[in-house]
C-alpha cells in the first residue's frame, strides 16, 4: 500500500486527506495468520523503484469511478 498526500497512480494508494500525523490501523479478524507489516520511507521520485513491477495501476479517470461507487455504497448503507 502506498500512504501519499496526493494520488500516485497505484491502485492500493491510501490519501492522507492533507493530515500530516495520525495512525493507521490494520485489523486482522478471525484469521490464525498474522500480517507482518512493515513500512519504508520513500521520496516521490523514487515511488515507482520501490514497488514491485507488477504493483495494480490506477488512471485518474478510473480512481473517480471507484471513489463515486464508494460513496454511492455508503450512503445506501447509511439511507441518506
Amino acid at each position: 500500500m502506498v500512504l501519499a498526500h496526493d494520488d500516485p497512480g497505484y491502485h492500493n494508494w491510501i490519501d492522507t486527506q492533507g493530515f500530516v500525523e495520525g495512525h493507521l490501523t490494520y485489523r486482522n479478524l478471525w484469521s490464525t495468520n498474522v500480517a507482518n507489516v512493515s513500512t519504508k520511507l520513500v521520496k516521490r521520485t523514487h515511488l515507482e523503484d520501490a514497488m514491485l513491477s507488477d504493483s495494480p495501476r490506477i488512471s485518474p479517470g478510473d480512481r473517480v469511478v471507484r471513489l463515486r461507487a464508494r460513496f454511492k455504497s455508503i450512503r445506501r448503507r447509511y439511507n441518506m
